[in-house]
């Protein structure tokens, strides 16, 4: 049996002892001090936040940030433009289907974290009528349409059209075709009057490296640019792109150098060409990083028992509404006054309804949507349903401050004291810390996690999941939370420092709920 080495373990002893107390000393100049627990068998270090300490400095910094917490205040990114317009590859996809309302929702949340990651939305580039007017204004982005560029400005789409053509034909990657008869039988037919750019041998030459190694398919090769003289639709989104990038350059005070396609599933070969045309032929656009984020598809969930049909939006939005009334008569009954207010909390219910049920899902993947009958399983849908529960618990917390308010102005409690003068040591329940420290305190850091650095890469993993993830975990954590802790409780005097901590720290997580919630573009509500 192996004898313990007394001496050196009492080094180490002493060795840990020291690091311990000048860790301990030179932590009390941080903002959140931290106390040292002795090492583990296994030599590993244990340290402890001061709790207290902890909530001062955080709540302290949401109380002052207030809105803008969690977001970048300078702006450090380069200027964005957004590409919607893309080749439908599934022609019988009509312009309400379900796929449009997934499109305008993440559109509109992405263009809300790149802003709130430090980077600026130039302009939109999308097709004339892609979206429906009145589905804009159902899920509340009709501000989609201010930010749409106009190509027919200054440097007009023909003009570009026909330099882009000249280009095609003096390219050193078009593919020039045998001339044998047998292979053109007919000159009027002749692949000879068409223009076609080798993709392959771009991709290939010392140009095209830089791109070749962002992992594009391997089966690109030859892509048809002009029939005769008229451009295929191909080169018109070229064009397209062209002529948008060059109104949006004279436009903006900084230079716009990243366009990032917005792109279904079923589409990306045909991006992946028009984004390498694009880039042999411009020279405006070998100035621009272009990256796609590809969204998966969408599609309604099927029952033995149902036709397979295509389900549209306004199907989806109509069973969503049904179900946020249904489920508000439940909870207030049939007698309740159905009014303008009424009909606004309907309108803001189904909207948090249908964002949280599409933005849950990673983009990258199919979705699809249970558009069963909505007199089966109702109140069981709704209950699981995150974006009403998240307006729930945002709408407990605005009551529970009117209701302080309210007492304060009736004399029942003194005002609530400065943070700086409230003793936080008194949150002591593992809940209060969970919600610090789990989702108050960690909330900018996953703001700044969703979208990457936008570096040479194809694709662009923006995470538009997290934030609906997030505020769904958070609600249930104070769900739990408020559903056990009496918050105003009596008006004694020595039961009034542990409720004004509490109503910091809430007001705090109200504040972080507010915040996500504007990032998916929802009017927070504030009444049950």
């Amino acid at each position: 049996m192996p004898t313990l080495n007394v001496s050196n373990y009492g080094n180490r002893l002493r060795t840990w002892q020291h690091i311990y107390s000048e860790i301990e000393t030179r932590s009390k100049t941080w903002s959140t001090p931290v106390t040292c627990g002795q090492p583990t068998k296994e030599a590993v270090a244990v340290f402890h936040l001061q709790r207290p300490h902890a909530f001062q400095h955080v709540l302290k910094l949401v109380q002052t940030q207030g809105n803008q917490y969690g977001l970048i205040s300078d702006r450090q990114g380069d200027n964005i433009f957004l590409n919607c317009s893309h080749i439908n590859t599934q022609q019988n996809k009509s312009l309400d289907h379900l796929e449009h309302v997934r499109e305008i929702i993440l559109l509109d949340h992405i263009m809300k974290l790149l802003t709130a990651t430090g980077y600026s939305v130039a302009g939109i580039i999308s097709d004339s009528n892609q979206w429906d007017a009145e589905l804009l204004q159902m899920l509340n982005a009709t501000h989609i349409s201010e930010k749409i560029v106009d190509a027919s400005l200054p440097c007009g789409s023909s003009v570009v059209q026909s330099t882009l053509c000249q280009a095609a034909k003096k390219s050193n990657f078009r593919h020039h075709f045998p001339t044998d008869s047998a292979v053109t039988p007919n000159k009027d037919d002749s692949v000879q009057n068409h223009i076609v750019l080798d993709l392959k041998n771009y991709l290939d030459s010392e140009e095209g490296k830089c791109e070749r190694i962002k992992g594009f398919d391997k089966n690109l090769h030859l892509v048809k640019v002009t029939e005769g003289d008229d451009p295929t639709l191909l080169m018109l989104r070229v064009s397209q792109l062209e002529s948008c990038s060059k109104v949006l350059q004279q436009k903006e005070d900084q230079p716009v150098r990243c366009c990032i396609h917005l792109v279904p599933s079923s589409a990306i070969y045909v991006q992946q060409q028009v984004h390498l045309v694009w880039k042999i032929l411009s020279e405006n656009c070998k100035q621009l990083h272009q990256a796609q984020v590809v969204f998966g598809g969408t599609t309604k969930r099927k029952s033995p028992k149902e036709p397979i049909d295509c389900a549209t939006a306004e199907e989806y939005v109509r069973i969503r509404k049904l179900q946020m009334e249904n489920a508000a008569a439940l909870k207030y009954g049939d007698d309740v006054s159905k009014g303008i207010e009424w009909d606004h909390m309907i309108k803001n219910l189904t909207e948090a309804c249908m964002k949280f049920e599409i933005l849950s899902t990673n983009c990258r993947n199919p979705l699809k949507l249970d558009l069963s009958d909505t007199s089966k399983n109702m109140e069981d849908h709704v209950d699981n349903c995150g974006g009403p529960f998240v307006m729930y618990n945002c709408a407990r917390l605005a009551m529970l401050f009117r209701k302080f308010d309210k007492d304060v102005k009736n004399g029942t409690y003194p005002s609530l004291p400065n943070l700086s003068q409230c003793d936080m040591s008194l949150l002591k329940l593992e809940e209060e810390w969970t919600l610090l420290y789990n989702f108050v305190e960690p909330y900018p850091s996953l703001v700044q996690s969703t979208v990457p650095t936008i570096g040479d890469c194809l694709y662009l993993n923006i995470q538009t999941h997290k934030v609906a993830g997030f505020l769904v975990s958070l609600s249930h954590c104070l769900s739990s939370y408020y559903s056990r802790v009496h918050v105003l409780g009596e008006p004694r005097r020595h039961l009034l420092p542990l409720m004004y901590a509490r109503l910091h720290l809430l007001t705090a997580v109200h504040q972080v709920m507010l915040n996500g919630l504007q990032l998916l573009n929802i009017q927070p509500a504030s009444q049950l």
